[in-house]
């Protein structure tokens, strides 16, 4: 009896580790986070009920919207904010990424391969995944990460980098700049 208790305590703990570390190796792409700009994010937060009117309809299905800026940076002239907009469930928020245009808020547009997408991206981790989304203002991009555990402890990792593009107002997928951010997670 002894023995199963000490069995289940073991399992929980090594659960509770893989979480840590499939969240810890997803939010770790080189280079580090930002320092979070507070004059943008307070700028942004003013913001925050014209941003929810520049949401489409339904966008948070069966839920209400709930913004809050999670952060924000200039690229170059042009101020973007990734906006926590839609609570996913147990460990997933929604995230979108939105720009200022004649000083109102307007959903970033993105592409990839030339064509237009929709992106909102997930942010939150479990057992097995981990997906985080940050503003890399040096490099004038948006990373989409995700991260998942693999056998034998291992893990493995994709970032899609989207880069502003100030000429289409656009954020563009940037293969070579994916692959460089992925091969620093490993």
């Amino acid at each position: 009896m002894k023995a199963a208790g000490l069995s289940a305590k073991i399992s929980a703990l090594l659960l509770a580790l893989s979480v840590f570390m499939t969240s810890a190796i997803c939010m770790s792409v080189v280079p580090p986070q930002q320092k979070l700009d507070t004059a943008e994010i307070a700028r942004w937060e003013a913001l925050t009920e014209q941003i929810e009117d520049s949401l489409p309809a339904n966008s948070c299905p069966g839920r209400e919207p709930n913004i809050g800026i999670v952060n924000a940076a200039d690229f170059g002239g042009d101020s973007v904010a990734l906006v926590d907009y839609c609570p996913g469930g147990a460990y997933t928020d929604w995230i979108i990424a939105v720009r200022l245009e004649a000083g109102q808020p307007v959903l970033a547009k993105f592409r990839k391969n030339g064509k237009f997408i929709w992106m909102d991206f997930a942010s939150g981790s479990s057992v097995m995944h981990s997906a985080d989304v940050e503003l890399v203002p040096q490099k004038r991009a948006i990373y989409d990460k995700h991260c998942e555990s693999i056998s034998g402890g291992k893990f493995s990792c994709v970032v899609n980098a989207y880069v502003w593009n100030p000429k289409l107002k656009t954020f563009d997928w940037d293969g070579p700049l994916s692959g460089q951010a992925t091969r620093s997670l490993k």
